[in-house]
């Protein structure tokens, strides 16, 4: 039975990836053609979901970070988010023979992996070196954010503007990532 209930959290996390790279006119459809297909420009592209033990440990509160987009309320998701991209960095970081823990903090997690990317020569220039090296340090503050400036705590909540610049740069990271893996 646990298996089935991981299966599903894991196919429910990769739809929410692709659903955050739909357009505006674009839906995401869960069990139709496969586990999930993407509907845009009246075209259908279904995706069969693997889980593995790597991926097992990949959830997303969908519902909220679901809400946060469709209310235009991002700085009511950025925990949610948050919590997401460390299950995600972790899987990666496995998937990468990276070591991980429970208390080591999601840059340090982040650095490690891209480390392990430079070392694999996969990354074609220096400009996306850069980019990923800087996303150390932005996830270093997405840590502050959260813990600070989020509904994960008793907090004054981050404003519109700020939210939505670190949502949208944060999932833009995870994009990339996701798309980077599939190809690699």
């Amino acid at each position: 039975m646990f298996c089935v209930v991981r299966g599903y959290a894991y196919q429910v996390a990769a739809a929410a990836l692709a659903w955050l790279d739909l357009d505006a006119m674009g839906k995401v459809y869960l069990e139709v053609a496969e586990d999930y297909a993407i509907v845009a420009q009246h075209s259908l592209d279904a995706v069969q979901v693997k889980d593995t033990a790597e991926s097992g440990s990949v959830t997303l509160n969908t519902k909220a970070v679901r809400e946060a987009i469709e209310r235009n309320t991002p700085e009511a998701g950025l925990d949610r988010l948050h919590t997401f991209v460390i299950k995600y960095v972790r899987t990666l970081c496995e998937q990468a023979g990276v070591a991980v823990t429970r208390d080591k903090a999601l840059h340090s997690l982040f650095g490690e992996y891209v480390k392990k990317l430079q070392a694999s020569g996969k990354i074609e220039s220096e400009m996306t070196m850069r980019i990923l090296k800087s996303s150390i340090s932005v996830l270093e503050a997405f840590n502050d954010v959260r813990n600070n400036q989020s509904l994960a705590h008793d907090n004054p909540v981050l404003n519109y503007e700020e939210a939505l610049l670190i949502f949208n740069h944060v999932a833009g990271l995870v994009r990339f990532l996701r798309n980077f893996e599939r190809k690699a």
